[in-house]
Order: C-alpha cells, then sequence, then structure tokens
C-alpha cells in the first residue's frame, strides 16, 4: 500500500469498488441533508434565544395566548373603563351595505 492511498478490498483481495461507490453516495447524502438542516437550525435558534435576549435589554416579558373574542371583549371594556375612558357601543353593521 502507498502512503497517503486508501484502498477497500475484499477479502479475496479484489479492489471494492461498489464499496467506495456506496460510501461516497453516502457520505454526499449525508453532507447534503446536514447542509439544508442549517437554515432550520439557525430559525430555531433565532426564535428560542429572541425572547431573552429583548428581555435582557427592555426588562419586559410578554406571554402570548389566544382567547375567544366574546371572553376578551369584556374584560377589555372592563379594564378601559376601570382606567376612566369611555367606550361607546358599537352599532351593529347593516348586511349588504
Amino acid at each position: 500500500m502507498i502512503v497517503g492511498e486508501l484502498k477497500f478490498v475484499t477479502i479475496a483481495g479484489q479492489p471494492d469498488a461498489a464499496g467506495i461507490g456506496f460510501r461516497r453516495c453516502a457520505l454526499t447524502a449525508s453532507l447534503l441533508l446536514l447542509a439544508a438542516w442549517d437554515p432550520v437550525s439557525l430559525t430555531v435558534f433565532g426564535v428560542g434565544t429572541a425572547p431573552g435576549v429583548q428581555h435582557t435589554l427592555n426588562g419586559l416579558s410578554f406571554k402570548m395566548f389566544t382567547t375567544p373574542l366574546p371572553q376578551v371583549r369584556p374584560a377589555a371594556i372592563t379594564g378601559l373603563s376601570n382606567m376612566g375612558l369611555e367606550v361607546p357601543r358599537a352599532k351593529k353593521p347593516r348586511m349588504g351595505g
């Protein structure tokens, strides 16, 4: 064997050309898959670190949640009324115009 050259041989001593081709194909496929996941990993990293950075910079934390509008509207009107803001009654829209 020459120094610096890598040969794959079968038990019979013949070069294993099919094994080399398979190994190259597997290596290429794995490298392509790793490269394809890079944008996903960067996005996950950015989404995960953004709240921590914002909290460090401005000292505010937020929690997002969803609640149906029939529950939110009375709470919002009560909160505005407690602050002394007058909330006018909304008129129901006319259909078709």
